[in-house]
């Protein structure tokens, strides 16, 4: 059985009076956890736009779980984004009128899916954060909203798993940390994770690398 997580092939994007860019092509397989490394400016946030949909390529094809991402339209899309892909930003972005319970409880809904408050606890409590629960995020550190953005791109087992520069501005012992929850919860949720990131440190961590250089043609 083909366990494909995430097929590019063929992929160029091209901005309006600027360049136009070539990706390579790249599989992921179920597990086979992954790095894009690019230095800044080598496209890797316009590569992540286009895996999650929110771009259309010049050319090419982007396929999760054997869906060609292009092939699905306006709400189909976005639907089809929550139930398959979750995001872990640089900075971590919530409604702040919310808690933590009904931020996360809101992508479930964005995803289709019936709120439950119990499997969010779970993860709370996995990721040791259960007692911020009815917490606003102006109420919590860094690194709990870090854990909280962690929880909400978990929440629904997504198939793949996108963070884009989660080490950044964070010193050797803390960007190890970081790494090893990201792989371990991961793994405990049946998600294969892609960090993109410019911070070569993290590069031993990864045994599959996809390399982002020159690709301005």
């Amino acid at each position: 059985m083909d366990n494909s997580i995430l097929l590019i092939s063929d992929l160029a994007f091209e901005y309006k009076l600027g360049p136009k860019i070539h990706f390579p092509n790249f599989e992921m397989k179920a597990g086979e956890h992954s790095l894009l490394l690019g230095d800044s400016g080598s496209g890797k946030s316009t590569l992540l736009n286009l895996i999650a949909g929110f771009s259309k390529p010049l050319q090419g094809e982007v396929r999760i779980q054997h869906q060609s991402i292009y092939q699905l339209q306006g709400s189909g899309r976005d639907k089809f984004r929550a139930q398959q892909i979750g995001f872990i930003f640089q900075e971590a972005h919530f409604l702040k009128n919310l808690t933590v319970m009904e931020n996360i409880q809101l992508a479930q809904s964005l995803a289709g899916f019936e709120t439950d408050k119990e499997a969010i606890e779970r993860l709370l409590n996995y990721l040791q954060i259960g007692d911020k629960k009815k917490a606003f995020p102006h109420e919590l550190s860094r690194g709990q909203l870090q854990r909280v953005a962690i929880a909400r791109a978990l929440i629904n087992k997504p198939a793949l798993l996108i963070a884009d520069e989660p080490t950044a501005s964070l010193d050797d012992n803390n960007t190890t940390l970081v790494l090893n929850l990201l792989l371990d919860t991961a793994q405990q949720y049946g998600s294969t994770l892609l960090i993109a990131t410019h911070d070569k440190r993290v590069k031993d961590s990864f045994s599959n690398t996809i390399q982002l250089n020159n690709l301005q043609r």
